[in-house]
């Protein structure tokens, strides 16, 4: 993991939301685990689409809608060159490939080059030009921090990711459903990406069927959770009868919440 990265816990999207963000703001080399089996992920994000296409009738638009997930544009495909993926559809198969990671991925592939538009190239011939006129030096050193924080920005972009679809859901429902199972769960991930100089970064699936405000986005993160492992059984007014605490709590120990 690069110094001063801390693992990151994204909002929770829909899984079409999700593959939009994975190619338009991972372009560069990251592997994503998605923590179902295939065809139920694929399934769900084609029956969003569809449900979204079925509601929005289609008008010209500058910003690509979820409809452009199902064409293969020419930087889909270059961007998709630099992600890898893999579906794990339970613990012990999220457990082992962090436990091989990155061997199990293979050699990522380099990022691309970053390409300079042309308003950048011409600031940058601004600057050139401006380098011996005195009376422009206090424009010329604004530039040079403009770009210099440009630069800084695109090499945050390009760090190496390993982004986990639906890290806490595939606890729920299992023997490891609890503080204990998921902080191991959580211990693993962070130290794969530290050893594979990765940025660890975790997003919960959410449904597309409703209208979900912020707060609720977040509420699967305010649960509360056994302590340890057990095999006690929620109660009929929806507690536990053994310790617990909240999901929230659990991550903070590694993770920083991107809510605010």
């Amino acid at each position: 993991m690069h110094q001063g990265t801390r693992p990151l816990i994204l909002a929770p999207s829909t899984p079409a939301a999700f593959l939009q963000h994975i190619l338009s703001e991972r372009a560069h080399p990251t592997t994503v685990l998605i923590c179902t089996a295939k065809p139920d992920f694929l399934n769900a994000a084609v029956s969003e689409i569809q449900d979204f296409a079925s509601s929005h009738p289609a008008q010209p638009s500058a910003t690509p809608d979820k409809r452009s997930l199902l064409k293969a544009t020419l930087a889909q495909i270059a961007t998709s060159r630099h992600i890898q993926t893999a579906f794990v559809p339970s613990v012990v198969h999220l457990r082992a490939h962090l436990s091989v990671f990155p061997c199990s991925s293979g050699r990522p592939v380099p990022a691309p080059p970053v390409l300079q538009d042309e308003t950048q190239q011409q600031n940058q011939q601004n600057q050139q030009n401006q380098q011996n006129q005195q009376n422009q030096q206090n424009q010329q050193n604004q530039q040079n921090q403009q770009n210099q924080q440009n630069q800084q920005n695109q090499q945050n972009q390009q760090e190496p990711v390993l982004l986990v679809y639906g890290f806490l859901d595939v606890h729920r429902d299992s023997g490891e459903w609890s503080a204990q199972g998921i902080g191991c769960s959580a211990a693993c991930l962070v130290e794969a990406a530290a050893r594979a100089g990765y940025a660890a970064v975790l997003m919960e699936p959410t449904g597309w069927d409703e209208e979900q405000d912020e707060d609720m986005r977040w509420a699967a993160y305010e649960e509360q959770i056994p302590v340890l492992s057990t095999t006690a059984s929620v109660r009929e007014d929806g507690t536990w009868g053994v310790p617990c605490t909240s999901a929230r709590t659990i991550f903070q120990r590694w993770f920083m919440f991107h809510d605010t």
